[in-house]
Formats: C-alpha cells, sequence, structure tokens
C-alpha cells in the first residue's frame, strides 16, 4: 500500500475526521498510484492518519474510510467487520414490518463513495468512485451472506468516467420481475431500473409516518408525489380525501399498483397526471388540508441556486395562499445547495407574500438509516419544515 503526504497544516481537517482531502492539501504523490487505490495518509511528520480512497481525476484527492494512527491490514475481514457493525446499526433502526432501508449511507457510514439500499431481498448499489467499485465482489458475499440474493447496480453517474468506469445500469445476479417490500406495514412495489434515485425515496421514511399520524379524515394533496408513498400513509390512516399529483404517468401507475396490493379499488384516491406548477395554480381555494410538497432537486450547482430559489417560492406560495385555514403543509428541499437557512428565508418570503399567519411545528430532514456524518454536514441535504396556517 503506497502512501500520500499532507501539507503541514492540512492535517486538521483530518485529525476532525472530515473525509474529504483535497488536492491542493498534498504534499507528494507517488507517480503509480491509480484511481481507487487505497492509500495511507501521512502527515507532514509522516505520522499516520488514517486510510482512504484516492482518485487522480477528481478534486477531492482522497476520500477517508478510516481514521486511525495504527496500521491496518485490508483483509476480506476488515470490510466484513465494518459493514456487520454498520448492518447492526441500521437493524436497530428498523420500525416493525418494515425490510426496506438504507444499508450504507457514504460518508454517513464512513463508506465515501458508496450507497445500497435495501428493499426486501435486493440491494440496489451505487457507486460512485474507483476504489468502491473494486469492492462490489466482497459486497455481493456479505449480501449473500445476509440473505440479500439480488443484486442490482445502479452505478449510472457519468462522473465514472472520469476514473476510467463506465456508468451502468445492470444486474449483478439473476432478475427479479417484481419487487415488493414492507414499510410500516404497507406494500410498495420498487421500481429499481428506471425510477428515481435507487427506485424508492426510502429518506423520507419518518415524515411519512409523521403526515400519517395527522392525516385521518383530512383532505390530502400530495404534489410531485411519485409512487405516492405521502399518498398510502394518508390512506392507510383514514384521510378522507386524497389527491395525488405528478407529471409521470408511469409513477402514478406504479402507485395505483400500490394501492390496489394494499386494499383493492379506492374510491377517495385520485391519481392526477399534470405539471404540479400547473396544479398549484388552479387548485381550489381552501379545501385542502393538508399539502405536501416534495419536488426534485430544482438546483444541484450553486450557479442554479437563483433559479430554484423562484421554483421553491412559488409552489410554496400557492400553497400557502390556497391552503384550508387549519391546514398543515409538509414542504422539503433535497437540493444540497439550498441550505435549511436559505429554505427557511424562501417559506419566510412566501408566506408574507401569501398574508397567512404561519406557524413552523418541526425541522423535519432524513430518516434515521440517512442520518450524516456530524463530521461531514455536506451530506444532510434533505430539509423539509411542518407548517401550520391560519
Amino acid at each position: 500500500m503506497q502512501s500520500i503526504i499532507l501539507n503541514k497544516g492540512r492535517e486538521k481537517t483530518v485529525l476532525n475526521r472530515h473525509p474529504w482531502i483535497f488536492s491542493g492539501a498534498i504534499k507528494s504523490t507517488p507517480y503509480s498510484l491509480s484511481s481507487g487505490e487505497i492509500v495511507q495518509v501521512l502527515d507532514y511528520q509522516n505520522h499516520l492518519l488514517g486510510y482512504g480512497f484516492y482518485s487522480r481525476e477528481s478534486q477531492i484527492a482522497i476520500r477517508m474510510f478510516e481514521f486511525t494512527n495504527q496500521p491496518i491490514i485490508m483483509n476480506e475481514n476488515y470490510w466484513y467487520h465494518k459493514w456487520q457493525k454498520i448492518w447492526n446499526f441500521k437493524l436497530s433502526l428498523l420500525e416493525h414490518n418494515t425490510n426496506a432501508f438504507r444499508f450504507i449511507h457514504a460518508e454517513g457510514d464512513e463508506m465515501p463513495g458508496l450507497i445500497i439500499d435495501i428493499y426486501n431481498q435486493v440491494a440496489v448499489i451505487q457507486i460512485l468512485t474507483a476504489g468502491t467499485y473494486n469492492l462490489i465482489p466482497l459486497l455481493q458475499k456479505f449480501l449473500i451472506s445476509h440473505n440479500i440474493f439480488y443484486h442490482y447496480d445502479k452505478s449510472d453517474a457519468k462522473i465514472l468516467t472520469k476514473e476510467g468506469i463506465p456508468p451502468r445500469k445492470q444486474w449483478l445476479s439473476n432478475k427479479i420481475q417484481e419487487i415488493w417490500f414492507q414499510e410500516n406495514g404497507i406494500q410498495f412495489l420498487c421500481d429499481v431500473e428506471e425510477g428515481q434515485k435507487t427506485g424508492f425515496f426510502l429518506d423520507q421514511k419518518n415524515n411519512r409516518a409523521l403526515v400519517g399520524q395527522h392525516a385521518k379524515n383530512k383532505i390530502v394533496a400530495n404534489i410531485f408525489a411519485y409512487t405516492g408513498g405521502f399518498s398510502l400513509y394518508a390512506l392507510k390512516n383514514q384521510a378522507h380525501k386524497v389527491y395525488s399529483i405528478d407529471s409521470s404517468k408511469r409513477a402514478l401507475e406504479i402507485l395505483e399498483k400500490n394501492i390496489q396490493k394494499n386494499w383493492g379499488p379506492l374510491n377517495h384516491h385520485e391519481s392526477i397526471v399534470e405539471d404540479a406548477f400547473r396544479w398549484l395554480k388552479n387548485m381550489p381555494e381552501h379545501q385542502i388540508d393538508i399539502i405536501i410538497l416534495d419536488p426534485p432537486a430544482f438546483a444541484k450547482h450553486h450557479s442554479a441556486v437563483g433559479q430554484a430559489y423562484r421554483g421553491y417560492k412559488e409552489i410554496n406560495l400557492q400553497a400557502l395562499k390556497k391552503i384550508k385555514s387549519g391546514g398543515y403543509l409538509f414542504t422539503f428541499s433535497c437540493s444540497q445547495v439550498v441550505g435549511l437557512e436559505l429554505f427557511r428565508k424562501i417559506l419566510f418570503d412566501a408566506a408574507c407574500d401569501a398574508n397567512r399567519h404561519v406557524r413552523l411545528l418541526k425541522t423535519l430532514g432524513h430518516s434515521y438509516d440517512h442520518a450524516p456524518s456530524l463530521f461531514h454536514l455536506e451530506g444532510e441535504y434533505l430539509k423539509g419544515l411542518w407548517l401550520y396556517i391560519e
């Protein structure tokens, strides 16, 4: 294993357990080092700081996965022990009648460049770096030992090409035709091949349960519904009427399958294929008790923050203007570059323009199995607000 030495003073962030080391922090790099190799990271006095995955092409030259001043042999036992510890922790968070969870959450679980979501007996693997790509055979072996027999590789990020790895979407095992899983006793169909993210938004699990707790006898509008996570929780908890709005006909077809699987035909649910902005603009006033706004990311780069601000403000303004007095707005942003402070400002501006009195009941975030590392708050991408409107 080769070593990388940091410039003097650049060891501070590593000692504070931040997993990213940028190329400018490095004093010397062996010429023969290739992207994906595991390296020892040393300070300017040659003291060991830990181990990481090296990337020659990225500005983030090293992604740390082990912080230690003691030498470690990186063999199969090391990885199994590391993954078993994560596995046990995630199972300890799992609710009754639930068999879907995020097993590995990149930097949050000290496995940068790797995401694995479990849906019943299926693992969806997303590789973001060459370093984690090299671990796939061992990961599959570990998953099989835990009765996860079906593996889908959804590593389609274009950034992989910079490290010489072709983006891909493929089964690494036998294919399973329909993937059904349970979340708090509700059956969901997961579209791993064509669906967003790994096929479902597991990060909203706790927020879906919260909406369900307040949905009884209420009229609910789930905007950007996708395959209906929030809608099904509202229906399970005896909502009076649920509208699910999304521009994707395919997503709403899966939503209807979910409803059919759980309860059969329902006359108090309506799927609406329509642009969310248009539906909100034409939404009747003072009839909806609960509105959920969970749009896709409006900004993926800092250059798009201004555009995202306008988009978030517009959808929230329409919701705030038209929601029934005494209603709840559950509003979210998964744009990493739109921080919580900015998101709250957007809602402040929208509430002022709507001329409604708004109470902030709770700040919301990821489900617990998506917890970011306290030392890497860049991983804290999902933020939400639970608002009461008069």
